[in-house]
């Protein structure tokens, strides 16, 4: 995925969680008994990075463009089962 986009990409620890602790964020944010607002976003560890990889983006352009020929020409095949 890092060579497609073409981007560093990383994981953080825990980001099994993030959506559950984004809502318990949010609803802190507006809590008023919460006074010190400050203390409710914590600086995010990086477990992991992805770096693309430049000698097989072309390789994996080919994949990425076959698949999405795939997916499209399914698309059409299964709207007509419906």
């Amino acid at each position: 995925l890092s060579s497609i986009l073409n981007r560093k990409l990383f994981v953080c620890e825990q980001s099994e969680f993030g959506a559950a602790l984004g809502v318990a964020r949010l609803a802190m944010f507006v809590d008023n008994n919460i006074s010190n607002k400050n203390t409710i976003i914590k600086e995010i560890n990086i477990k992991k990075y992805f770096y693309p990889d430049n000698e097989k983006i072309n390789i994996f352009e080919k994949r990425y463009n076959v698949w999405k020929n795939i997916y499209s020409s399914n698309t059409k095949i299964s709207a007509s089962f419906l």
